[in-house]
């Protein structure tokens, strides 16, 4: 089975995912110990008294959120707890404006920008844009008294839309899409406050459904259908309030392969078998979770047995 797990890892948790190797709390330790922090890691702006005001440099520890594209063209989110050199203006004290925030390289010091966030009275709010370690935009979105509200759009390195989310108090809200990065929808899935509710759509890029299933209050409920590329029906599982409880599976003819029921989410029956002709085969002897069940080449020739005990696989034989 698959399923996409929609994770908005928000904005001020941080990853690392840069070759490089970035100051950490464990290697900042180090540097305190021998004296580099202090040398290094100044921050550094004019004061008033005690209260900053103008341009500032500062050095502190933040969670930001950041992006890496792997070869595949798949985006991830990664969480890490980095130091971060961060460059903007102080007005009584306070934030306010543009600040822009850098991840600090270990050893080198060598520095890279990964976020633009805006401040008003010390607070987040206002557009935010975060960066790929190669400086090309990753994502933007908008914040509303330190929470992100509203449009929050994720990009290809090259610039095209990979994600859309809307947001309500850093909670998803509403309609949930990936793109492909050749512009077509990938799948798509609505949230009520933070909660998958409602239909989960996934789609070959030729724009046929790959997968259509049902949410209710974040748990999959009811038939969670798969297809192959020409429409027909490849896979049905069957769920009763986030457990399985039966799967059937399809030739490309439509006609049914196997149709197996599971009890707690484990492999309990098998109810029927056939070959690709419609033949019913011998599918072993698996009765309430215990017991062999036999598995066929295209050609109806097992190549495979496999030994269950209460739902669980114990042993295999595989055939030539």
């Amino acid at each position: 089975m698959k399923k996409y797990i929609i994770t908005l890892i928000l904005i001020y948790l941080s990853s690392n995912i840069f070759a490089q190797s970035f100051v950490s709390d464990s290697l900042m330790a180090i540097y305190v110990e021998t004296g580099v922090a202090n040398k290094n890691f100044i921050a550094k702006g004019n004061s008033k008294g005690k209260i900053r005001v103008g341009a500032w440099s500062d050095y502190t520890f933040e969670n930001i959120l950041t992006y890496q594209q792997k070869d595949n063209d798949r985006i991830y989110e990664n969480l890490d707890h980095l130091l971060i050199e961060s460059t903007g203006k102080y007005s009584n004290g306070q934030k306010n404006g543009l600040w822009i925030f850098y991840a600090v390289e270990g050893g080198t010091f060598e520095k890279y920008h990964i976020a633009d966030v805006t401040y008003k009275n010390d607070k987040r709010a206002g557009p935010i844009t975060l960066f790929y370690s190669s400086g090309e935009k990753a994502a933007e979105g908008n914040n509303e008294n330190e929470l992100l509200h509203g449009n929050y759009s994720v990009f290809y390195k090259t610039g095209e839309v990979a994600r859309r989310y809307q947001l309500k108090k850093d909670l998803l809200q509403g309609l949930v899409t990936y793109f492909y990065k050749t512009g077509e929808k990938e799948f798509s899935v609505n949230y009520i406050d933070g909660i998958k509710q409602g239909q989960y759509l996934s789609y070959y890029k030729n724009g046929t459904i790959e997968n259509k299933s049902n949410y209710t209050n974040d748990t999959l409920q009811g038939l969670d259908i798969y297809y192959y590329p020409n429409g027909t029906v490849r896979e049905e599982d069957r769920y009763k309030d986030g457990i399985l409880t039966e799967v059937k599976y399809y030739y490309e003819s439509s006609q049914l392969w196997v149709q197996k029921e599971y009890k707690d989410g484990k492999y309990f029956n098998i109810k029927q078998l056939y070959d690709s002709q419609g033949n019913s085969l011998d599918f072993g002897t698996l009765k309430d979770g215990t017991g062999t069940v036999k598995y066929y080449t295209e050609d109806a020739k097992v190549y495979l047995i496999r030994f269950f005990e209460d739902g669980i696989v114990v042993n295999e034989e595989y055939y030539d």
